[in-house]
């Protein structure tokens, strides 16, 4: 009865093992060094800010690294809305100039964070003239990084865009 109890425990381990590393490969192309998604492709702008959930996968053989201060010679992230067919600038928080050093994503792993948007800063900028539309988020992602200076290798642009999503009023 153990040995029976023990073989389906572990054919019930490798069957769930396989699932989910299938489900991880399959919704990365094998191509990409990383993979951004937020948890929802629809927020609602009921107060004064919506917050999505960002999920970074390393795709790589080598970390790369987030920043989370504005001391890097680029942002943690800035926002992008389309306008008129094409992407533009919409937002980018206020950070405290620090040096504290960057967020390490190790190879074939995640980082999940949140990335508060605040709505009215999207309209007190002057760059769009409504809340509603198709937004991405464009992250400050290193594949080198000199900490003392402040300064690294960014990665492609197109590794570093976000899926679209809406924010609705």
């Amino acid at each position: 009865m153990k040995k029976l109890a023990c073989i389906l425990l572990i054919f019930i381990f490798v069957t769930v093992g396989i699932i989910s590393c299938d489900t991880v490969d399959s919704n990365t192309p094998s191509d990409q060094i990383t993979s951004i998604r937020t948890d929802s492709t629809r927020y609602f702008a009921n107060l004064q800010s919506v917050v999505p959930v960002i999920t970074i996968q390393n795709n790589t053989d080598k970390p790369i690294f987030f920043p989370t201060s504005a001391g890097f010679n680029s942002n943690p992230f800035e926002v992008e809305k389309r306008v008129d067919g094409e992407w533009t600038f919409a937002y980018t928080p206020f950070l405290q100039l620090t040096s504290s050093p960057p967020l390490v994503i190790e190879p074939d792993s995640v980082l999940i964070r949140d990335f508060p948007i605040f709505l009215p800063s999207l309209l007190r900028e002057g760059r769009i003239s409504e809340i509603n539309g198709s937004y991405r988020l464009k992250l400050g992602l290193y594949e080198s990084v000199n900490v003392q200076r402040l300064s690294g290798e960014l990665l492609p642009r197109n590794e570093r865009i976000s899926n679209t999503f809406e924010i609705v009023e």
